[in-house]
């Protein structure tokens, strides 16, 4: 299942973005990635809208408003994909 969770979701961010989605393995540091897992027995997906040049974390980050947009759809895309 998990498997096709991905190729779902890969679908709805490229019906989105006009491209495909690039798979980058993270979230080690994020406590509630490992708590749902260790807790619930369930992955979790995450998604990241940021661009290259968002700098995020440093002294002069900024997220495009369009990114902020296109990502809430995104992930409207996504839900609606997996309640098929």
């Amino acid at each position: 299942m998990r498997g096709e969770v991905l190729k779902l979701a890969r679908r709805a961010l490229e019906a989105e973005w006009g491209k495909p989605a690039a798979i980058v393995g993270s979230g080690g540091s994020i406590p509630i990635v490992g708590a749902f897992k260790r807790e619930l027995g369930m992955d979790a997906l995450m998604v990241g809208f940021s661009l290259a040049d968002d700098a995020i974390h440093s002294p002069n980050e900024k997220y495009d408003r369009a990114s902020f947009h296109k990502g809430a759809r995104s992930w409207a895309r996504i839900l609606a994909a997996f309640a098929q």
